[in-house]
């Protein structure tokens, strides 16, 4: 399977690679900024799980429907007869949740500590406040 027809095997499968290390850092970024608005969903704790989870399962369908179908043909090209692609997506199903949720956390804690700077304290008289 070639999506870019001019690039080789080798090309398209790193250009792939470099996609799905975008997919692990912006998609958990972009759900736990956007869940706010587009699941009104406030509470960190219910964005993190939400940003995990659709980020997970996202770079599962990426792996499985452009990267391991190249790499099988790079095997066949290269007479790997014994490659099965097993390893990749096992360990992306198992452990393929832990970029996106390093991630979400550092968003989610970056976000904490910049509300806590932006609100002034109970006690500040109310002329102070800006």
């Amino acid at each position: 399977m070639r999506i870019f027809p001019e690039m080789s095997a080798e090309e398209q499968r790193e250009l792939l690679s470099r996609g799905l290390d975008v997919l692990l850092v912006a998609l958990p970024l972009l759900v736990v900024l956007l869940a706010p608005r587009l699941f009104r969903l406030r509470s960190r704790p219910g964005r993190f799980c939400l940003s995990v989870v659709i980020s997970w399962f996202a770079v599962e369908y990426y792996h499985g429907t452009f990267i391991q179908p190249l790499s099988f043909q790079l095997a066949r090209e290269r007479g790997d007869r014994l490659y099965d692609g097993t390893g990749a997506g096992a360990a992306i199903f198992f452990i393929g949740f832990m970029v996106p949720a390093l991630i979400a956390s550092l968003a989610l804690g970056i976000e904490a500590i910049i509300q806590r700077h932006r609100t002034p304290p109970k006690d500040t008289p109310q002329s102070f406040r800006l």
